[in-house]
This record gives C-alpha cells, sequence and structure tokens, in this order.
C-alpha cells in the first residue's frame, strides 16, 4: 500500500532573525560557527532529518545546530518532543524560526516520535538524528551527493565517532559493507544510526520503525532495510555518538536481554525468511544469548546468566563450544595485555 504522506508547510528561515549566538565557553563544532551558510541553491535533493527528544536539554542545543548549521539549502527539520519538563522547549522556540516543524505532547517512546516525524517529512532522503548526537560539517551536502551519484542505492552509511562530548577521547564506531545473510549469521549489524540515510521509499518496502522497541528500534530497521533494499557504506566519520550515563544505550543495557530474544525469535518464525537464511537460526540464536549472557555478567546478574549458559549450550553444543572458545582467548590476551600495560606504565610486576 502507498504511504500517504501528509504535507508539511516548509518555513525557511527569516532572514530579519539572527541565529542564535554560539555559548561562549565553546569553541568546538558546532559551537564554532556563528549562523547558517547562505549558500547558492543547489539541485540536490531535500533531505528531512527528524530529532526526536524528551528531556535532553542539556544536549539537545548542540544537536540543532549541527544539523543547522550544515548549511544545506534543501534541509527539511522536523523536531518530535515527548513533551519535556526540562529547558528543552525553550531550546527549540529559540530556533523556531529555522526549524520546518516541531511539536511536543505525549508520545509511546522513540520509535513513535520518530514515525510522527516521517509520517510529516516531505524530503527525497530521510534519516534521524537522536537528541543528544551530533552531525559533523558538510555531512548532508557529501550524502545528498552520494544518492545523486547512486541512483540505484537505498541506503547509505559510514563511520562515528563516540564518547561523551567536548573535547573528551573518543573513539571510532566503523560501519561495514555488509548484507541481510552476514546479519543474521553473525548478529552484526554495522551501520552506525547517526551516519545513515535513506530515500523515502525504503519506508514504503520495510514499514516505519517498530513502536514495541526501546532498544533494538535501529538494529529492527536496519535488519528489514537490509532483506528488502541495497546498502551501500562510505567510508569516512561523519557524527558523533554520544555516550553518557543518562543515554538508552548506557541506561538501558539489561533492556536488550529482553528485547534480543523476542526480535530473533519473530525473525526466525517468519514463514516467509529464505531457506538459506533460516539455516542460520541455532548458529544466530547461540551468539544472541551468549550477547545477552554478556551484559548479565557485566550487571551482575549471575542466575541469568548461567541460564542463557545453558540455553546456549542445549541449542547448539557446536556452535556453543566455539564461542566459549573464543571468548577464552579473549580473556587471556585482554588478561596479558592488561598486565603489560600495568608493567609499562607503572612499574607493577607481572
Amino acid at each position: 500500500m502507498k504511504r500517504l504522506v501528509e504535507q508539511t508547510v516548509w518555513i525557511p528561515p527569516m532572514p530579519d532573525t539572527e541565529f542564535p549566538s554560539p555559548q561562549p565557553e565553546r569553541r568546538d563544532w558546532p559551537w564554532s560557527v556563528q549562523s547558517p551558510a547562505s549558500g547558492t541553491k543547489s539541485n540536490l535533493p531535500r533531505i528531512t532529518i527528524v530529532t526526536p527528544s524528551f528531556n535532553q536539554g542539556a544536549f539537545l542545543e548542540e544537536t540543532i545546530r549541527s544539523v543547522l548549521l550544515q548549511g544545506y539549502d534543501n534541509l527539511e527539520y522536523l523536531i518530535v518532543d515527548g513533551g519535556s519538563t526540562d529547558n528543552s522547549l525553550e531550546i527549540i522556540r529559540r530556533y523556531e524560526p529555522w526549524i520546518s516543524w516541531w511539536t511536543s505532547e505525549r508520545d509511546d517512546g522513540q520509535a513513535d516520535a520518530i514515525n510522527k516525524g516521517f509520517s510529516r517529512a516531505t524530503g527525497a532522503i530521510l534519516g534521524w538524528l537522536n537528541s543528544d548526537d551530533v552531525l559533523y560539517p558538510g555531512f548532508l551536502e557529501a550524502r545528498g551527493r552520494e544518492f545523486e551519484a547512486a541512483p540505484d542505492i537505498d541506503m547509505i552509511y559510514g563511520d562515528v565517532e563516540t564518547g561523551v562530548g567536548d573535547a573528551s577521547p573518543r573513539a571510532v564506531m566503523k560501519g561495514r559493507q555488509i548484507d541481510f545473510e552476514t546479519m543474521v549469521r553473525t548478529l552484526k549489524v554495522p551501520i552506525p544510526q547517526q551516519s545513515a540515510l535513506w530515500r523515502r521509499g525504503v519506508l514504503d518496502r520495510v514499514g516505519d520503525l517498530d513502536s514495541r522497541w526501546q532498544v533494538v528500534l535501529d538494529r529492527d530497521f536496519f535488519l528489514r532495510v537490509a532483506r528488502y533494499c541495497s546498502l551501500a557504506y562510505r567510508p569516512g566519520v561523519v557524527g558523533l555518538f554520544r555516550l553518557h550515563p543518562e543515554s538508552k544505550s548506557e541506561a538501558g543495557q539489561l533492556a536488550w536481554v529482553e528485547e534480543l530474544p523476542q526480535l530473533y525469535h519473530e525473525l526466525f518464525a517468519d514463514p516467509d525468511l529464505p531457506p538459506d537464511i533460516a539455516q542460520y537460526k541455532n548458529q544466530s540464536m547461540v551468539a544472541m544469548e551468549r550477547l545477552c549472557a554478556q551484559l548479565l555478567w557485566r550487571h551482575h546478574h549471575f542466575e541469568e546468566w548461567s541460564e542463557c549458559i545453558f540455553r546456549a549450550a542445549r541449542r547448539s553444543p557446536r556452535h556453543f563450544g566455539r564461542l566459549f572458545l573464543l571468548d577464552t582467548a579473549l580473556s587471556k590476551v585482554r588478561g596479558t595485555g592488561r598486565r603489560i600495560k600495568r608493567v609499562t606504565q607503572r612499574g607493577a610486576p607481572l
């Protein structure tokens, strides 16, 4: 069924309105730029970015500036706030002249908020940026040109940095070219969400984000995209995936233990799943139990940890044994590395 799109009113920046000044104590992007570039009009496709937000006032302004200061003249920016009670609405109103549409009302979670934004989107290219993450300069123009140059590609993604922001050290979360079969077989979904954009027709083919999920919503969505659409990895760091104690990636780790099994049970219960994919069921489910066990051990849930281990061993002793040996080897390597580090840095004995 063709997706019905509710048209939004396009609100261009007000020429007589001064763009909010950056915070004086910040000198890094996106605080290092005073106002959006007034570049010449291009023929690049309209890109819609949706930002779901709820009580993220500590980071929201940085996220908004990182989008609006891209200087992409065919940008549609939508913010869907879940009824925040902090200073989020004050921040949104400060940037309202440059925001195409926004709302603040109760919703059913992050996926519901994103879907609400996409239902109003008019862009040919879509994506979402969470309200504590950041896009780096030039991202939208680069993606716009990549889509123009590759009309047969449905989704393009790349690499992002991870960290708390500011001047703190950052690591790189690399994407890589992958297909649906490899995602299912290995349980790896190397698509950094902040780096991914896709053509609006993708939603017609795979559907909306599933509002049941709190932490696996992007994994579920990217699995469906990989199953029915074409993907392209373009190397290069394009944004920041912020990690902080209140982020879902940190605070909601145990939710993975609830949602991952359900996601993969439903995947393999699909009667339309091709046989060449369904053959990986035992391998995938053992890997899933292993991942859940690691999270449970990290949070000292030892009884549930042992249940995961026993389920994995019963399901496929061969795959369980292989992963167990891998975990043991990695543990030894990491332990040796930590001891060497103590010797080189503090002169501690091995």
